[in-house]
């Protein structure tokens, strides 16, 4: 007779998509002009992110995230460091980026949540299906298009072909 054989989960690699509802009382042009002018105030880091000033419209952005991962995953999101603004202009994409530290994983955020408040094009992510290493998932950018993933997959926006500003913000968020 064969016993049961049980299948461990060792690990969960995933993307989550969705928008921000018409009922949200978050001012999409608000964000997108603090996005612009944090950017004209900070410098950028290496990644060309820059910290946002603190916006109402941005917390209420981010609180729905959580209550809506929460109520979906039953996991808590928490922010990990500052709410961090992208501004891509016309034919400027970002640089392929994740967000690990593997020498100080502490200091590493479990997700990347990003916001997109303006602009097209596409998010491109990289991920790796075991011996196939090199697949991507390519993501339509979209106005109030919210996409949450394990902060250690690569990724980056193609080149922005609107004469507009692409804005966006990363809410790095750890798992509790």
């Amino acid at each position: 007779m064969i016993s049961r054989m049980e299948k461990i989960l060792l690990s969960e690699t995933f993307i989550v998509g969705g928008y921000l509802p018409k009922e949200s009382h978050a001012d999409n042009e608000a964000i997108h002009q603090n996005i612009i002018k944090s950017c004209a105030m900070h410098k950028p880091n290496r990644f060309n992110e820059h910290i946002l000033q603190d916006l109402k419209d941005q917390k209420w952005v981010y609180e729905y995230i959580i209550h809506h991962y929460r109520s979906q995953y039953r996991k808590d999101l928490i922010s990990f460091g500052p709410y961090v603004g992208h501004l891509e202009k016309e034919n400027q994409g970002s640089v392929k980026k994740n967000h690990l530290h593997v020498d100080s994983l502490h200091n590493s955020p479990d997700l990347t949540v990003l916001y997109f408040s303006k602009g097209k094009g596409n998010l491109i992510i990289e991920y790796s299906n075991h011996r196939d290493v090199s697949k991507t998932r390519i993501i339509p950018i979209e106005e109030k298009k919210i996409v949450i993933f394990n902060s250690d997959l690569n990724y980056y926006t193609d080149y922005n072909t609107e004469e507009d500003y692409r804005t966006y913000i990363n809410f790095k968020s750890q798992l509790v």
